[in-house]
């Protein structure tokens, strides 16, 4: 346990979250005693507060259903929540799961998935392999989230991924 002002638990917050509205991943790490979000350093400024060190960013923590929430306001910008998510590592197996061929016929992209070395590569049509990491359940990272839906009976039916500035395109 890491404790910072008005004795709060800093570990409490290090971890993934995920940014609904956007499909997002952000990554918050504890290093030095502080917070760290990519190149921000972020401090507790009270019992459900946080700030960064500059005084750009202001953050008000919750818990709802037992799940950390974090609405985050830019100074000069709009606010947004991120809410914590479980990291996952998938076996082998459980990648294979995701392993096929899916399409957009809107956007004319065929992606082929295949589980390699504890992430998922997609082959594309003239561009490079991509390598997706696993991020929390049935999403992977890299270029935007990329998540997998299930059918009523838990299997794999669908794909959800970015495409430029479209997020969320349904196989």
């Amino acid at each position: 346990q890491v404790k910072g002002s008005d004795n709060v638990d800093l570990s409490t917050y290090a971890g993934l979250y995920h940014q609904v509205a956007t499909d997002q991943t952000h990554r918050i790490q504890l290093r030095n005693g502080k917070l760290a979000v990519e190149s921000l350093e972020v401090v507790a400024t009270g019992p459900n507060t946080l700030e960064d060190t500059r005084g750009t960013v202001k953050v008000e923590a919750s818990e709802r259903d037992g799940t950390i929430q974090l609405r985050v306001q830019p100074r000069n910008d709009v606010a947004f929540e991120i809410v914590k998510v479980e990291e996952v590592k998938p076996t082998n197996a459980q990648l294979e799961e995701y392993a096929g061929s899916y399409t957009s016929p809107e956007l004319g992209v065929n992606y082929h998935i295949s589980a390699n070395n504890g992430g998922l590569v997609v082959k594309r049509r003239l561009q490079s392999e991509l390598i997706l990491a696993p991020a929390f359940k049935d999403a992977f990272s890299n270029f935007g989230t990329w998540v997998f839906t299930r059918d009523a009976g838990g299997k794999v039916n669908g794909l959800l991924y970015p495409q430029g500035r479209v997020r969320r395109v349904r196989d």
